[in-house]
């Protein structure tokens, strides 16, 4: 059997914890092989909060996930980029809920800047403005829900502003404190 180094990459492609890579052999027809990569507990959380799956964003936390864990590449922490990957009124919904959650842990580490020197009050404001933007923009009877929709999650926002405006910014990230986390998952049921 030949060895793998000999091989030429045609593509890969990331299927859940798996590559899928379509390779050439000297020689041969390409083949595709399956290598399954283990994700690290921060990069289960990264995507469990962009993606606004609760459920999975809770067991990356409570598999040592850190909340304040950066990109590498863009410095966006898990909440920065959960708001910045979540377009729609019913994502930012979720991504209002995965914030609210964490910051009831008080462990949100708010000194913490991006690769553009925002920080995560930043992007809420941000988002805020968008959706004030939204609210106010539909008004015909077809649009009025989605409005109306906007307002609310605007308002949600600006609660969580509130909640970061009494908080001390703390430049140590802590252990998580689960049992804040879970008391906040028993409170949105």
């Amino acid at each position: 059997m030949k060895e793998l180094k000999e091989a030429a990459l045609i593509t890969a492609t990331t299927l859940g914890a798996a590559v899928v890579a379509k390779i050439a052999l000297p020689d041969e027809t390409p083949v595709e092989k399956t290598v399954h990569v283990e994700k690290t507990p921060n990069e289960r959380l990264m995507e469990a909060a962009i993606m606004g799956d609760i459920k999975a964003y809770e067991q990356a936390l409570t598999d040592s996930g850190d909340i304040n864990y950066q990109d590498p590449n863009t410095g966006k922490t898990v909440l920065m980029a959960t708001i910045d990957n979540n377009s729609s009124i019913m994502e930012q919904g979720r991504a209002c809920e995965i914030v609210k959650m964490s910051l009831a842990t008080g462990n949100v580490d708010l000194t913490l800047k991006d690769s553009q020197g925002k920080t995560l009050k930043d992007y809420i404001k941000s988002t805020k403005s968008t959706l004030d933007n939204m609210a106010s923009s539909y008004v015909t009877p077809q649009t009025y829900a989605t409005g109306r929709a906007a307002e609310s999650l605007s308002k949600d926002w600006e609660s969580v502003l509130q909640t970061i405006e009494k908080m001390k910014p703390t430049a140590q990230a802590k252990k998580t404190n689960y049992h804040a986390f879970y008391q906040a998952m028993n409170l949105r049921k």
